[in-house]
């Protein structure tokens, strides 16, 4: 009898391990976005638009957005806008009000995103100051495995930003986030940017 319950036992730890494994590997791909939501929205906002709790709705997605020379292409909340430079190596996404920022940027000859991504955080800490690196969980950018950092530090006007940066290796192309937020921007900032990279593509 003793016997049998053990059995039953780790039968039951096997299943709750595969229900783990399963969670986590579906959860990998935010975890970019929740990361950065968790770290830089808690406790220093009052008011619903200070809050990233249950009951702060979802931006709804309207107007798309596609450059297929270096395939990016996604979906924009309202009042956001979508221009490319004249290169054509650089996709911006603005906010109406400005608050928040992604640039989109392409490299054909960097082959390693950890490289992209490690010069990309020198550059930041040269400009930001002070600054705090926290390194994130490996995720995925816009369907591909990518390399992700959070930067907290001050810009030259003294305004409290974050940027989050992360790197991906496309079959062409090597892509560069760059997210940046004020510190305190409302929480509907930092979901609309949730959603804006939760429908990205890159395809490059």
């Amino acid at each position: 009898m003793q016997q049998m319950q053990q059995i039953k036992e780790r039968e039951r730890a096997r299943r709750r391990r595969r229900r783990l494994s399963f969670a986590a590997g579906v959860l990998v791909p935010v975890a970019i976005i929740v990361a950065v939501l968790i770290a830089t929205s808690g406790g220093k906002h009052k008011g619903p638009q200070g809050k990233a709790n249950a009951s702060t709705r979802l931006p709804k997605l309207g107007g798309s957005f596609a450059y297929s020379s270096i395939g990016v292409s996604g979906s924009l909340p309202k009042g956001w806008r979508a221009t490319q430079n004249a290169r054509g190596s650089l996709v911006r996404l603005t906010s109406a009000d400005r608050g928040a920022v992604i640039a989109i940027g392409t490299d054909r000859a960097a082959t390693n995103p950890k490289g992209v991504l490690d010069s990309a955080l020198s550059t930041a800490r040269s400009t930001y100051h002070p600054q705090r690196v926290q390194r994130l969980p490996r995720a995925r950018l816009g369907g591909l495995p990518a390399q992700d950092a959070v930067l907290f530090g001050r810009n030259r006007g003294g305004v409290p930003i974050r940027v989050l940066l992360a790197s991906a290796r496309g079959r062409k192309l090597t892509y560069l986030l760059e997210v940046f937020t004020a510190q305190a921007s409302p929480a509907l900032r930092l979901l609309e940017a949730q959603q804006i990279l939760l429908a990205l593509r890159l395809t490059g």
